[in-house]
């Protein structure tokens, strides 16, 4: 609450001199002054705890001291102060099991320094996975074989990721990637399917992202 109290007060502040936050996506007016926070676009969780760097978006080098709260799903927040001389190697948070898979928005708290418009930036929370892709060949026939696994938050570990979805494809002669088919992970975590192909190819395969977890493509296989 008091992170959302002192937004408003500084939004406030901005528009008794004239100047409102600029929202996300829009440009800021000409000439003025930008201070925001770099996330990383996406956040993947492959463990307890992990480390994230930020950096400060400080163009015209207007504030000495700055405070940003990292607001997501739920209760999720973290505070990222910045001091007289930022390094330019950034500050770290630490997003852990409170932080559920969502979006996270970054605001400007407090600011030290002529006044400025703020800039929200947006980072995307999910679980990370692991996916691989065999490829054997009978004659014509080309077996594919695909695995996936996700990050468990509540396991501390990798485990089987079941009824997730992957398409598989085929490399053409240009280097693009062709369609082959859709296959649906069993209680192990793996697929196959069978394909009909004279001539060996180069296989991949792609697992879908979903709301929690990020999707991966396997290296190639050829068969």
């Amino acid at each position: 609450m008091r992170a959302r109290r002192a937004v408003a007060a500084l939004a406030a502040a901005l528009l008794l001199v004239g100047a409102a936050p600029a929202a996300a996506g829009d440009p800021p007016p000409e000439g003025a002054c930008t201070l925001g926070l770099d996330l990383p676009e996406k956040i993947v969780r492959t463990g307890p705890r992990q480390a994230v760097v930020v950096t400060l978006r400080d163009p015209c080098g207007v504030t000495h001291r700055s405070e940003f709260v990292v607001e997501g799903p739920g209760s999720a927040s973290y505070e990222v102060l910045f001091g007289p001389q930022p390094d330019g190697t950034g500050q770290r948070f630490v997003v852990d099991s409170s932080w559920p898979a969502g979006t996270y928005v970054s605001r400007l708290v407090e600011a030290l320094g002529p006044v400025v418009l703020p800039l929200e930036d947006r980072a995307v929370v999910k679980f990370g996975s692991r996916a691989s892709l065999t490829a054997s060949r009978s004659g014509s026939r080309v077996l594919l074989r695909t695995c996936l696994a996700v990050y468990s938050d509540r396991a501390s570990r990798w485990l089987s990721w079941t009824s997730a979805r992957s398409t598989l494809q085929q490399q053409r002669r240009d280097g693009t990637w062709a369609y082959v088919g859709t296959t649906a992970s069993d209680a192990r975590g793996c697929s196959t399917r069978a394909v009909e192909n004279r001539y060996q190819g180069t296989y991949r395969a792609v697992s879908w992202d979903t709301y929690r977890v990020f999707g991966r493509t396997t290296p190639s296989a050829r068969a």
